[in-house]
């Protein structure tokens, strides 16, 4: 009798086997799946942030959560009421800056640490928060973003004498670009490191403060207009270029170096910026030892004050500024500068001052002034059509030689 090995169709045995192999195909198919999504969710390297559900998260948290290195998340409109922290190599960027919204749910909007990438195409609201913008290290980009405090500032962030802060560079080499810093605190950029802060607008209050700087800092192209303190102050040791901003404030210096802390061996270049209607155009005070270049002055109080600091004020275009150049004891040298109206031109109270190739006219009341003990040296200077084309104190005892050209009322004692 032949016995009959094949198993019943019904039998447990065939149904534990089936059981067994759906399983297996159902826990690689869900492995899959999910492989299969987050090779999606980064595939063409663009993550989709949407408050209505269409993208791949409806808040930036959880999008920052999930990225990677070399990722890139897309913020669509709305308001967004979080504080978010980027500490990745990622691009954080909005569809339309204006109608990307973060307003805070803690004391910094956003802070970045270490990273590499680009936050661009924002608007952070300050509502109270104490920074807009936390940098701290890394090389970060940092582009076309809103720092509103219009409504409710930026607030209780203190640097030195500093308080209110938008965007804060902690040790960070960033670039700053085409960023809007609106109303609120008195610092809308406070900078720590090496940057590249250009073609930012400052508008009613905030201004740029750089504060143990390291080298290769540059700061161009920027406006800033009605701020109530400084434009760009400068202190602490380093060597950065301050070029061709247009800064017209409401009230106070335009740019200030060597501030609060006597930064001794600081040497800015400071070029091609145009300044109007500041009480200072450019402050200098103890310590710094600009070169100031280039630059343009109009319908200030004083375009140029440089007292205890030595200075290099060379081919400058000063215009109806109530005093053009006033200097003090240091040993300064100005070299072919053009001062036309106002009130007076040059004044030197004491010093060296080295004064060549420069030409004052149409000053109201003195073109040149050498007051105070000053032994100023003169050469190749023109002063006509002023009120009193050159005025010396009694106790000045300058070198000017016949290379001078004073027109008509000559030399007056």
């Amino acid at each position: 009798m032949r016995s009959n090995s094949r198993v019943a169709a019904g039998s447990p045995t065939v149904r534990a086997m089936a059981i067994l192999v759906a399983t297996l195909l159902l826990i690689a198919a869900m492995a899959a799946a999910g492989a299969g999504a987050q090779r999606l969710l980064a595939s063409d390297g663009e993550i989709v942030v949407d408050q209505a559900g269409c993208g791949d998260f409806t808040t930036i948290t959880d999008a920052l959560s999930a990225a990677e290195d070399g990722d890139q998340i897309l913020v669509r409109a709305g308001t967004y009421v979080e504080s978010i922290t980027v500490d990745k190599g990622i691009t954080l960027r909005g569809e339309d800056r204006d109608s990307v919204i973060l307003e805070p749910a803690g004391e910094v909007v956003v802070t970045v640490i270490e990273s590499d990438g680009e936050i661009a195409d924002l608007t952070l609201l300050g509502e109270g928060a104490t920074q807009g913008m936390s940098v701290q290290g890394g090389t970060p980009t940092i582009a076309n973003v809103v720092f509103d405090g219009t409504d409710r500032p930026f607030s209780d962030i203190c640097f030195e004498t500093e308080c209110g802060g938008s965007l804060a560079l902690e040790g960070a080499d960033a670039h700053v670009i085409g960023n809007l810093f609106l109303e609120g605190g008195e610092v809308g950029l406070h900078a720590e490191g090496t940057a590249i802060i250009e073609d930012n607008v400052f508008e009613g209050g905030p201004h740029i403060y750089l504060e143990s700087i390291g080298p290769d800092v540059v700061v161009r192209g920027n406006r800033i207009s009605g701020t109530l303190n400084r434009g760009i102050g400068l202190s602490s040791p380093g060597d950065p270029v301050i070029e061709g901003n247009h800064v017209s404030p409401a009230e106070g210096v335009s740019i200030r170096v060597g501030q609060n802390t006597g930064a001794e061996g600081y040497e800015p270049t400071i070029r091609g910026n145009t300044i109007e209607g500041a009480d200072y155009g450019i402050e200098v005070t103890e310590g710094g030892a600009p070169s100031i270049e280039g630059n343009t002055f109009h319908g200030s109080n004083v375009a140029i004050q440089a007292t205890l600091a030595t200075s290099n004020i060379t081919g400058d275009t000063l215009t109806d500024n109530n005093t053009g150049l006033s200097l003090g004891s240091e040993d300064h040298t100005v070299t072919g500068n053009s001062i036309t109206g106002g009130r007076t031109g040059i004044v030197t109270t004491g010093g060296s001052a080295q004064l060549s190739g420069n030409t004052v006219e149409g000053a109201s009341n003195r073109g040149i002034a050498i007051g105070g003990d000053a032994t100023a040296l003169l050469r190749d200077n023109r002063a006509c059509g002023n009120g009193e084309n050159l005025w010396v104190a009694d106790a000045a005892n300058p070198d000017i030689d016949d290379s001078n050209e004073i027109c008509e009322d000559g030399l007056t004692e």
